[in-house]
């Protein structure tokens, strides 16, 4: 491994856990899909180095009227095709997306039977 893929790699480990860069999304992909770097690579086509170089991009907003625009310019720069890139994105937009949801469903419904248990508690000291 050459130090420049060395060196790409260090930085993409060090802003892999950070939503702006596409890093991240490739990180979370690997994982809900269950693939390696090396597999992600074959997906998408691309070398080593163009794997790094892409992960070191800012990610584009998928709800942005931009996000075509940005994609093409990632994907020249990378050499990765704009297709691969956008089903990874939006892949990992859409499943982070609906865990928050269910995150905040599974509050909601542990506020809601704490609301409601508090009305029993007042319905039974009422009674006394």
């Amino acid at each position: 491994m050459s130090d420049k893929i060395k060196l790409l790699q260090l930085a993409n480990v060090k802003i892999a856990d950070n939503s702006e860069f596409i890093a991240f999304y490739l990180k979370k992909y690997g994982e809900f899909e269950n693939v390696s770097e090396k597999e992600i690579c074959s997906n998408l086509n691309c070398s080593v180095e163009d794997y790094y170089k892409l992960a070191l991009c800012k990610a584009p907003d998928v709800n942005s009227n931009e996000f075509a625009s940005r994609l093409n310019n990632i994907s020249q720069y990378t050499g990765i095709a704009v297709f691969g890139l956008s089903n990874i994105i939006k892949r990992v937009h859409s499943i982070m997306k609906l865990s928050e949801n269910e995150s905040t469903t599974y509050l909601m419904a542990a506020r809601d039977k704490n609301k409601k248990s508090d009305i029993d508690d007042n319905k039974l000291n009422a009674d006394r």
